[in-house]
């Protein structure tokens, strides 16, 4: 915005937020009485899994985290498994990915409801992220919220301030396979340090609450206000 020409007293920030408090809830039931979602698609294995959640469309990427997937299953000794939530236009190509490769431990668990989500979050291991663009990511705000580790890619909107580098997940190429493998591979192969990510992830999604979206509104409404008789500059107008 400020490339824009917008001056840096008029803009606010907030507005990419989710219900923490909702998710975070969610997922620790789900934790705690695990066998009560065994009916949900991909959640009758005690398994740890990778969870992604977006919509089946270009954008999105699925097909290259299937082939990054596939690579880190060859790379692991125990890889974990891979549940995709979701659906849309691209689902028979990403089935028909997955026979042909002969990749295993994919689940394709469909579109599910906001009351199912928190169970997903709830159980899996660590969240991905693939996307080529995205503004934000309001997704990542959710599984942070559940207490997950993330792995984002570089190109999703929200990495700059809610994926802190080795601290509560890691950042990637969207294009680059090998990566994403490799990052997988780390994150599931340390206990440990994946433990720490997941406190690090509630910590920092703690700083982007319903309120900051309230309070950042609130107060664009009032500089808006006081500048009511003042004319735009050109390029505001423009932008």
């Amino acid at each position: 915005l400020e490339k824009l020409g917008f001056p840096s007293e008029l803009i606010f920030s907030g507005y990419d937020v989710v219900d923490n408090d909702y998710f975070s809830t969610q997922a620790a039931q789900a934790r705690h009485a695990p066998g009560q979602f065994q009916h949900l698609p991909g959640l009758n294995d005690p398994s740890p899994f990778f969870l992604a959640s977006s919509r089946f469309v270009p954008r999105k990427n699925l097909d290259m985290l299937l082939r990054a997937y596939k690579s880190y299953s060859e790379l692991a000794p125990s890889p974990w498994r891979l549940v995709i939530l979701g659906d849309g236009p691209e689902r028979t190509g990403l089935q028909t990915l997955v026979d042909r490769e002969e990749i295993t431990g994919v689940t394709f668990a469909g579109f599910r409801q906001v009351e199912e989500l928190g169970a997903y979050y709830g159980l899996a291991a660590a969240f991905v992220h693939v996307a080529l663009v995205e503004q934000w990511g309001l997704v990542v705000n959710e599984a942070m919220a559940a207490r997950l580790p993330v792995l984002v890619s570089q190109t999703t909107g929200c990495t700059h301030d809610l994926v802190v580098e080795g601290e509560n997940g890691f950042r990637f190429d969207p294009s680059d396979t090998g990566m994403l493998a490799q990052r997988m591979a780390q994150i599931s192969s340390d206990p440990s340090a994946r433990l720490c990510m997941s406190h690090r992830s509630q910590e920092i999604i703690a700083n982007w609450p319903i309120e900051r979206f309230a309070e950042g509104l609130w107060q664009a409404l009032l500089a808006g206000s006081s500048r009511l008789d003042r004319p735009f500059n050109l390029a505001i107008r423009l932008a």
